[in-house]
């Protein structure tokens, strides 16, 4: 009788730690990291350099996963284990974290690729909402870098689907408010490919990205499912500028902007439970506060963890003061700090002044603002302002933005 022997793995392949990613062009990227201690960081790098992009704009970019518990995203930590922060299997999605601004012909070629796919990724989402004839500009531009010139034998009625594949799909429900015709929709797309003849896959990748730079709230990262303290429903949003506080119906769809925080007047954010905190001061016209937002359903506490998470990325990237204030240092790295995060890993939250956040920290909230009013100019102590400020990340030598406005419909409130 014949015996079947199976085979164990060995213990080089057991060390090993098995990751498999999903990179923007929808290829499947696998690696297998040498121990399986190892941490977020390893894997991302082998991702860039798989992609070949520059050290330098590897800051755009980070990796996704899924929260098994609400479905969200999640962006992996490169200070942390991999093992600690999701179970098996590790899959991720390779994503653009923060859109580059300004001129994007001073990046790479990669970067722009990859920024190009996010692009047309959030545009099938729905993240990006615009006219028809702006979606077949897109789509025309993209035809072009994606297949080359038009040709009348190759490119016939249907190419794009066929060619383009997922990668092509009329505006429709969610990215568009006014109903298309298909086969109108795909001979105006066909058109701008053709009329995009003899433009070089660098070019069409630039034209497609100054495009898309013209599309609203492009750049933009939204946080649904807020309310502020007199109970109205909010959209959280952040940008190259700040943070953004819009009026929102059940949809979700922005509104009015009833609040702006500009990153230079943010001394820090924290979440804690459900509730996701601002603490701001303009030094310019002296007047800040603490002021709370309440997420709500049963895992509320996840998104406001991961409104604070990315708060404290997109500040530590936007806002790089070229002078920090001894005093100002003092206030956070070495006081608060210490008594929020305790000995844990904190250097990559420190980047910065004002990035020092931690998910719902083990001390009260209330015992935090009264650390910060310690250091306070005894001006601010009198109880002269009705809210509870704290001193700008720049001391008196920071300049708040003139635009910037604490709105009274937003009361300061302790957590």
């Amino acid at each position: 009788m014949a015996t079947v022997r199976f085979e164990t793995p060995s213990k080089k392949n057991r060390c090993k730690l098995d990751c498999h990613v999903v990179l923007l062009n929808n290829i499947n990227f696998s690696a297998a990291l040498e121990k399986k201690s190892a941490k977020g960081n390893e894997l991302f790098e082998r991702v860039c350099d798989k992609l070949r992009i520059p050290s330098k704009e590897r800051e755009y970019f980070g990796l996704q996963f899924t929260d098994r518990a609400d479905g969200d995203f999640n962006w992996l930590d490169l200070y942390k284990e991999i093992r600690s922060q999701l179970p098996k299997p590790y899959n991720f999605q390779f994503a653009v974290r923060i859109f580059p601004t300004g001129d994007y012909s001073k990046l790479s070629f990669e970067t722009q690729y990859q920024v190009r796919f996010q692009v047309k990724n959030h545009l099938l989402r729905g993240k990006f909402v615009c006219q028809v004839k702006e979606h077949a500009d897109l789509d025309g531009v993209f035809a072009q870098a994606m297949l080359g010139d038009f040709q009348h034998s190759v490119h016939t009625k249907g190419y794009l689907e066929d060619l383009l594949g997922p990668f092509f799909a009329p505006p429709n429900g969610i990215n568009s408010e006014t109903e298309v015709n298909v086969s109108q929709y795909e001979l105006s797309v066909a058109n701008n490919h053709r009329s995009c003849r003899g433009m070089s896959v660098e070019k069409a990748n630039l034209a497609y990205l100054e495009l898309a730079q013209k599309l609203a709230f492009f750049g933009t990262v939204f946080h649904p499912g807020a309310t502020d303290v007199t109970g109205k429903s909010v959209l959280l949003a952040l940008d190259s500028q700040g943070v953004l506080i819009y009026e929102c119906d059940e949809t979700q769809k922005p509104g009015e902007v009833i609040n702006r925080f500009p990153w230079q007047d943010i001394v820090s954010f924290v979440s804690r439970k459900r509730k996701f905190y601002i603490l701001a001061y303009s030094v310019k016209r002296k007047e800040g506060g603490s002021f709370s937002f309440r997420f709500h359903g049963h895992y509320a506490h996840r998104g406001a963890d991961r409104v604070c998470e990315d708060a404290i990325k997109w500040q530590s990237f936007c806002f790089k003061p070229e002078k920090l204030d001894c005093r100002s240092k003092s206030l956070v790295e070495v006081h608060i700090t210490e008594h929020l995060m305790g000995n844990q890993e904190i250097g990559h939250h420190l980047q910065r002044f004002g990035a020092v956040g931690k998910k719902r920290p083990t001390t009260s909230f209330k015992k935090f603002k009264s650390l910060i009013r310690k250091k306070f100019p005894r001006s601010f102590k009198s109880g002269k302002l009705n809210t509870d400020t704290a001193p700008n990340s720049d001391g008196a030598s920071s300049t708040a933005n003139p635009n910037a406005t604490f709105e009274s419909s937003i009361t300061p409130r302790e957590g």
